[in-house]
């Protein structure tokens, strides 16, 4: 990510304490009810944490609804008071009618009880909604904890999952996970692809010849790997796309420089006519603002620069008169 834009998202992040490494909590119950005491046994589980300044703080969703069983104790908590008038003396002494208080909790406590997904729905739920998954699965309740400030994430991923039905969630660092695996693929079969084509370089034009024709290609493909190293770009899943790319520009190119029926001047200009149009479709890509763009065709450029040097020194290093004529 760019340098400025992860400073200005660094910033809202302090300023909104909102986090935005990806990383969070999934809870699991079987009912709505249980999911909730999951959230704050976990909020209480994750306090010392705080105090600790290892975490600023969590959203969760017992902090906006309570469980029905505690909305129940807490009616019966408000008839308690309002059948003693001296638990409000001091609101009657402000000029509030003793009628109207007693009235108002009388009213509160005959309130039903709402349910978590009847909670949700509340117009002033709209902050809360992100984090209730629902019933993902039959008698499976699921839902998300914010985690805001974090300073020591594995020391809070082991303390939250004591929790039993908490698992930790690293989005950003599985996607990396699925990137670099893919990268790792691609790269095992771009070698496997060079032992295929020496094969068909072999049957149709020798051992010899053909080995030659695949050196282009593999010499370009490390040595792009070496300038990006150098350049402090790292290889990654779409730097290999681009080498993919590099390695048929490479192979192209040798077999037109050892086998076309030209002048070595006329291959000459083919290829640096072919380098050209290559290069400036791929070299613009690499001033791009997106990084993983820029990688690419940085990777391109520099592949299609290397091909053609390595292609015109194998043309070079053969006598004119051993490449056939038309």
């Amino acid at each position: 990510m760019p340098p400025g834009l992860l400073s200005q998202i660094q910033k809202i992040g302090t300023l909104g304490g909102t986090d935005f490494s990806g990383q969070y909590l999934v809870a699991e119950a079987a009912s709505e009810d249980a999911l909730l005491l999951k959230n704050a046994e976990l909020r209480r589980t994750l306090d010392p944490l705080i105090k600790q300044g290892k975490l600023k703080g969590i959203q969760s969703l017992d902090q906006f609804i309570l469980p029905t069983a505690e909305q129940n104790r807490l009616k019966q908590h408000l008839r308690a008071l309002a059948d003693k008038p001296g638990n409000y003396r001091a609101m009657y002494e402000l000029g509030i009618p003793e009628d109207t208080l007693k009235s108002a909790l009388l009213q509160a406590a005959d309130t039903p009880a709402l349910t978590l997904s009847d909670g949700i729905a509340l117009p002033l739920a709209q902050a809360w909604k992100p984090l209730y998954l629902g019933e993902v699965e039959p008698h499976r309740y699921a839902s998300v904890i914010r985690l805001n400030g974090m300073t020591d994430p594995e020391t809070v991923r082991k303390t939250a999952e004591t929790v039993p039905g908490i698992k930790w969630a690293d989005k950003r660092g599985r996607l990396n996970e699925l990137f670099r695996h893919t990268r790792n693929q691609a790269a095992w079969l771009k070698l496997s692809s060079y032992l295929l084509a020496w094969l068909l370089l072999w049957r149709l034009f020798g051992a010899r010849q053909g080995g030659k024709i695949l050196a282009v290609p593999v010499a370009a493909a490390v040595g792009t790997v070496a300038v990006l190293g150098w350049l402090g770009i790292p290889v990654s899943l779409f730097a290999m796309f681009g080498l993919l790319l590099v390695s048929a520009i490479g192979i192209d190119y040798a077999v037109y420089a050892l086998n076309a029926g030209h002048s070595t001047d006329a291959r000459l200009g083919g290829m640096l006519l072919a380098a050209l149009t290559t290069g400036i479709s791929f070299v613009l890509l690499a001033f791009s603002g997106t990084p993983v763009v820029a990688a690419f065709g940085m990777t391109v450029g520099i592949g299609v620069i290397l091909n053609l040097w390595l292609a015109a020194r194998l043309m070079y290093s053969v006598p004119d008169t051993q490449h056939p004529r038309r």
